[in-house]
């Protein structure tokens, strides 16, 4: 189960008092609010609803660049709220259309109404055939995002969640672009608030890097060869699981630095020099890669509106993904701003 209140608040420019004093946050999308104060809310939901409104469905077979083998579609057996519980779900695709359907049937997702259409056509996203080398996706599960509904620059996250347990099952919270300001990805950025793994007996060199293992992680960098993860990662290692209880997830994201927590316990920060990320990421080394940041701020490209997501994907980790995951009554979202030092605080927590 997965349990998630998002709590997105704003940085606020001076004390929080009754008045609405001016904040850094700056939001943007058919659910942000029209001002933005000082220790205000800004989005939540209690998922008493699925407000598909505000959440909108990814619909794609693609994999996103990793070759996962999930399809995520919109319907109500692999994402649904009851009783205040947010539910993503995997299921085989199978079940639906039988065995034979994976390996010998054209499959397109175009569909015709708005909500139905197909979200990334890159990598055979829209279409596929599947053959007895080449199966089509065994799995389907969910991805949602507020990419229409709410974008946000700065800000403290925090999310309640409880992890899924299962080989495969890679479950991620993340925010991402909204615009690629600085180009395609990596250079405009990732956020990785939390990710996990769902093996119960995983290991690497002795190191259960299974659900005992949770990550936080910026992804930047002027090209995908070139991206500067591994000096912007940290993992917490929890003996009992991730799996088997609620955490708190967290980030401060601010306009000087970005720090991730566990339950309170920062887990790692970055603070850039006058440099900023590409000092940081050590690219600066090679003359002849031009520094897409050169114009931003020094936190580009973490400088610039994000949208949230979060999702259920299946991946093989090299040895290792299915199970259930529920995010859980109250996946607040709120914004609300905080007190003075320049900083812009969302705070994003789901429980």
């Amino acid at each position: 189960m997965v349990r998630l209140v998002l709590l997105l608040c704003a940085l606020a420019l001076a004390a929080a008092e009754e008045r609405c004093l001016p904040s850094v946050t700056t939001v943007s999308g058919s659910h942000a609010p029209v001002t933005v104060c000082s220790g205000a809310l800004i989005f939540a939901d209690d998922f008493d609803v699925f407000d598909l409104e505000r959440w909108q469905h990814e619909n794609t077979l693609a994999g996103g660049g990793n070759w996962e083998f999930q399809w995520y579609s919109n319907n109500r057996t692999n994402s649904f709220t009851h009783s205040g519980l947010l539910f993503l779900r995997p299921s085989l695709t199978s079940d639906q259309y039988g065995q034979g359907f994976l390996t010998s049937a054209r499959l397109n997702i175009e569909g015709g109404a708005p909500a139905d259409r197909c979200t990334n056509p890159q990598w055979w996203g829209c279409e596929r055939t599947g053959t007895p080398t080449n199966i089509l996706n065994p799995i389907k599960s969910a991805r949602i995002r507020t990419v229409d509904s709410f974008r946000f620059r700065y800000g403290r996250v925090e999310v309640r969640a409880k992890m899924p347990a299962g080989d495969w099952l890679w479950p991620a919270i993340w925010l991402m672009p909204s615009h690629n300001v600085y180009g395609t990805w990596p250079a405009s950025g990732e956020i990785d608030l939390v990710e996990s793994r769902g093996n119960r007996n995983m290991f690497s060199n002795g190191v259960h890097i299974g659900v005992q293992e949770a990550g936080s992680t910026l992804h930047y960098g002027p090209y995908p060869e070139l991206n500067g993860w591994e000096r912007a990662h940290w993992v917490r290692r929890n003996t009992n699981g991730y799996h088997s209880q609620f955490h708190r997830y967290q980030l401060e994201w601010t306009p000087d630095f970005i720090r991730f927590s566990i339950d309170d316990v920062e887990l790692g920060r970055v603070t850039p020099g006058a440099g900023g990320f590409w000092q940081h990421g050590g690219f600066n080394s090679n003359p002849n890669i031009l520094n897409p940041w050169r114009f931003g701020s020094k936190m580009a490209p973490f400088d610039e509106k994000e949208v949230e997501q979060r999702e259920l994907k299946y991946r093989d980790f090299l040895n290792s993904k299915s199970t259930l995951v529920i995010i859980q009554k109250h996946y607040q979202a709120l914004i609300t701003t905080q007190p003075h030092y320049n900083k812009h605080d969302n705070v994003y927590r789901m429980e």
